[in-house]
Order: C-alpha cells, then sequence, then structure tokens
C-alpha cells in the first residue's frame, strides 16, 4: 500500500520494496483508488502526492484531471521505478523527500494526496499537518486508508485468518495503525482541515482473473517481500508457517466461489 514514512524516526514500512509489493501499487488507478479525489482538480492544478511509490497513481491522476503533479516517497527503490518509468511525462515529477518535513514552502499546491500511507506512520497527524502547511488556502486534501480488521473473504480459511491476524500484530509492533480507514476523519480535524467530506468504498475480487492475481500476488508478499521477513525476525513465523499461509491464498485463488473485500475510507477536505 504508500510508503512515506521516517527512518531516522524509527518508522519501518511493514511491506518494503520488493517486486510484488511495487506489481501490488502500480495496480492502483484514479478510478479505483481516487474517485472521490479527482473531481475537484482543474487542469494544471498542481497537487502533491505523498507516499507515491512506484508512481503509477500519481501519473494516472494527472492524465484524469490535467492537473500537474509532484509525487514523493521516502524510499529511493520507489522512487526510481516512478522515475524510470515515467521520466517522459512532463505533467509529473518525482523526489525522495521526508514527509514530516517536506521541502515546499508554504501554500505550494493546490491540492494534496496520500493513499494507504497514514496507515504506516507514527504520527499520522504530523504528517496531515505537513500536507496543512504545503497547500494554499481553500485547497483539497484527500487521504484514503484501508481498515484491515474489516477485510472479508469466502471461503472461510483458517489460514488466511492466520494472515490477517499476523498482519494486524506486525502493524502495529511496527506503530503503525492497520484501521486507519476508522481514524481518518478525527486524524484530519486534528490537522486543522474543515468541511471533510467521509466516504468509503471497497476493492472486491471475485472472478477467476482478479482473484488469480490478488491471490497469487500477497503469495509471493508473504514468502518475499518484507512482511515476511519482519514476521521470523520477531520468531512470529517460521518459513514452513509463510509457506502455509502462501499456500492458503493460492489455493484460495483457484476456487470458483472465492471473493475478497478491501475497504478503505475516504476523506475529503479543505484548508
Amino acid at each position: 500500500m504508500g510508503s512515506a514514512r521516517q527512518e531516522s524516526s524509527g518508522e519501518r514500512y511493514i511491506h518494503g520494496h520488493h517486486e510484488s509489493v511495487l506489481r501490488s501499487h502500480r495496480w492502483r488507478t484514479a478510478e479505483n483508488s481516487a474517485q472521490y479525489f479527482t473531481p475537484v482538480l482543474r487542469p494544471d492544478d498542481l497537487v502533491l502526492d505523498l507516499g507515491c511509490g512506484p508512481g503509477s497513481l500519481s501519473v494516472d491522476i494527472s492524465a484524469v484531471s490535467g492537473a500537474r503533479v509532484i509525487g514523493v516517497d521516502n524510499a529511493r527503490a520507489a522512487i526510481a521505478a516512478a522515475t524510470a518509468e515515467f521520466n517522459n511525462n512532463h505533467m509529473v515529477s518525482f523526489s525522495v523527500a521526508d514527509g514530516y518535513l517536506l521541502p515546499f514552502a508554504d501554500n505550494t499546491f493546490d491540492a494534496s494526496h496520500a493513499h494507504q500511507v497514514l496507515q504506516h506512520s507514527t504520527q499520522p497527524v504530523a504528517l496531515l499537518n505537513e500536507l496543512f502547511r504545503v497547500t494554499k488556502k481553500g485547497g483539497a486534501v484527500g487521504v484514503r486508508d484501508a481498515t484491515y480488521s474489516h477485510f472479508r473473504w469466502s471461503p472461510e480459511n483458517q489460514n488466511l485468518q492466520e494472515w490477517l491476524s499476523l498482519y494486524l500484530d506486525l502493524a502495529r509492533n511496527n506503530d503503525g495503525e492497520p484501521d486507519a480507514g476508522e481514524h481518518l476523519a478525527t486524524w484530519v480535524t486534528a490537522a486543522g482541515y474543515k468541511d471533510l467530506h467521509v466516504t468509503q468504498t471497497t476493492w472486491v475480487f471475485d472472478d477467476e482473473a482478479t482473484c488469480a492475481w490478488w491471490g497469487n500476488l500477497w503469495a509471493e508478499r508473504i514468502l518475499s517481500s518484507n512482511f515476511g521477513l519482519q514476521l521470523q525476525e520477531l520468531g512470529w513465523a517460521t518459513p514452513e508457517k509463510l509457506e502455509a499461509l502462501a499456500n492458503a491464498f493460492r489455493t484460495w485463488a483457484t476456487l470458483a466461489d472465492a471473493r475478497f473485500e478491501v475497504p478503505s475510507t475516504e476523506v475529503l477536505a479543505f484548508k
């Protein structure tokens, strides 16, 4: 999901930047992840995308709205991937930046955006305060985050339930909040924004192609991304347990009645 975080402050990103993680981030589009945000943008607006990852969502927001987008992320690997893929797009640019200390003057951006970022932050209101600072008066901020505890799938599977429990515990061990969607409105209000518009949308994987993509993606992430590595470092999972969790996703993805729901909350607010 987003990856803005402060390594110098001890924050640890649960996913890392394995190719499987970047692949999942590249799947995100303005249509499936930012429909609540793009209607307030105008052509040639300057938009900040905090925690942009490999940049595909930044580019699609620009394509849909005509806005110019600057994507920032503190992960050099993500910015390198974004720059390499989109270096010929004159409407977007990418740079490494600390989300808690953005290298922009006050009132620089017409709008700011952060997708699946605040859940990974130990100081989400501080990140929102920084977005507040660099956004112009009257400008919009859009934030969207999942609520992991509300993930639902069918058929029931004990190994998938164990995967979710481990995810929740690991995220909180990293001082993140995997149920950030439930807290967004409170955090945004605390950062001084007004005129909040709160909505909810859900990614649904329920056909052969989408279930295969989601299930095999998470199987690879369990085995190859920072998620599995951190579980092993803590002694919370063995390689055998990780393989069992990965196999649960692979098996689930082949079932005729497979369905997986990923709900998120969006807040659109104004400075």
